[in-house]
C-alpha cells in the first residue's frame, strides 16, 4: 500500500471517529423513566403471582400469546403483557424526534470539515518520497 493511500485510510477512520462522537449524544432519561416504570409494573405482577402461589394457588400452565404470556393457576388465569416498542411515552404523548447528525465534508482547502468547520486535517496525504532505483519503498 502506498503511503498516500494509507494516509487517506487514517484520515477517514479519524474523521468518522469525530463524526460518531458528535452524533451519538442522546437523552436516555426518557428511555430509563420508561424502563422502569414497565420494571415496577412486572414487579408489582410477581409480588402479586407470589402472594396468589403463597395462599395455596399453584400454576398448572404458561402458555406464549402474541401480546406476552398467559399464566393459569387453580384459582384463574392472568396476562401478563409485552411493553410496546415506539408508541407513547410516560406521559401519554409521543417522544420528539433526535437532532440531525453531523454534516462531514472536504473543504476548498483539501482539509476535512465537520458541520462547516476546519477540522485542521488534510483529507489526502502528501506524496511520499521515491523508492530507492525507482522501485517502491515498501
Amino acid at each position: 500500500m502506498n503511503k498516500q493511500f494509507k494516509f487517506f485510510l487514517t484520515s477517514a477512520a479519524i474523521a468518522a471517529a469525530l463524526v460518531g462522537a458528535v452524533s451519538c449524544q442522546k437523552d436516555y432519561s426518557g428511555d430509563i423513566d420508561d424502563l422502569n416504570s414497565q420494571i415496577s409494573a412486572l414487579k408489582t405482577q410477581l409480588t402479586d403471582l407470589q402472594n396468589k402461589i403463597n395462599s395455596g394457588e399453584v400454576v398448572t400452565n404458561v402458555e406464549k400469546t402474541a401480546g406476552g404470556i398467559t399464566v393459569t393457576t387453580t384459582k384463574g388465569k392472568y396476562d401478563i403483557v409485552n411493553g410496546t416498542n415506539g408508541t407513547n411515552g410516560k406521559d401519554g404523548k409521543d417522544g420528539k424526534d433526535g437532532k440531525d447528525g453531523s454534516v462531514v465534508t472536504i473543504g476548498e482547502n483539501g482539509n476535512w470539515f465537520i458541520d462547516g468547520k476546519d477540522t485542521g486535517l488534510a483529507a489526502a496525504g502528501k506524496d511520499g518520497a521515491a523508492g530507492k532505483d525507482g522501485q517502491n519503498g515498501e
